[in-house]
């Protein structure tokens, strides 16, 4: 599983606790929410809703 994280983000600091605490393996990517590069994370692919 591929978790998206921004540091200063509470809640993927508790989906981070949440998943070590069911030993889920997961890989942390992090991204930058104040650079204007969050269309190179392809939100479509992401977001099935689009």
């Amino acid at each position: 599983m591929k978790l998206y994280s921004y540091y200063r983000s509470s809640a993927a600091y508790r989906v981070r606790i949440a998943l070590n605490l069911k030993q889920i393996e997961h890989s942390i990517e992090p991204i930058n929410l104040l650079k204007k590069n969050i269309k190179a994370l392809n939100t479509q692919r992401n977001n099935h809703k689009g």
